[in-house]
């Protein structure tokens, strides 16, 4: 029986004792953030050898506020100032989601109400439409003054969804 007694090496195939003896050989200490900025690059001057040279990578913006390197004399105010304006883009893109999502909603409707899907003289529906209408119509107006007409088909929250996405991949790489 398999399940039978003896040691813990027992049921075990060779290749799986192989595998743990390999990694019981390894070491786990924790992720070093110095070693994995540096990059190791072949120097010019020894094109045939395999003597790589140790060069710091390009440090970011950010990293060298948080750690106080670049700004001597503004030590406290750089990281508090970072992080405030990282909430507020942070909070302006959630914003801006939302509008999408409120587009979208009007968008929806309009058509559920133009196919009479939705009754419109409910109190309900009329209240979740004249909100999406507020929100959305002085953003939409600017929009369908440039746009050509194309019938009863309207584009412009697809222009302004476009535009806001371009917003938010702008604003998320800041």
């Amino acid at each position: 029986m398999w399940w039978g007694g003896g040691g813990p090496d027992r049921d075990r195939t060779d290749d799986l004792l192989i595998a743990n003896e390999a990694l019981s050989q390894l070491s786990y200490r924790p992720f070093c953030h110095k070693a994995s900025r540096i990059k190791r690059r072949k120097a010019p001057f020894m094109m045939g050898k395999e003597r790589s040279v140790k060069h710091p990578l390009p440090v970011s913006w950010t990293e060298l506020t948080l750690r106080n390197e670049s700004f001597p004399n503004e030590r406290s105010r750089m990281p508090v100032f970072y992080a405030l304006f990282s909430a507020l883009r942070d909070v302006f893109l959630i914003a801006l989601q939302f509008y999408v999502w409120i587009l979208i909603a009007g968008a929806v409707l309009s058509w559920l109400a133009a196919f009479d899907v939705v009754n419109v003289r409910n109190r309900f529906v009329s209240a979740i439409g004249d909100f999406c209408y507020r929100l959305t119509e002085p953003a939409l107006r600017p929009i369908r003054r440039f746009l050509p007409l194309m019938g009863s088909l309207d584009l412009s929250p697809v222009v302004l969804i476009f535009g806001i996405l371009f917003l938010q991949s702008f604003l998320a790489r800041l």
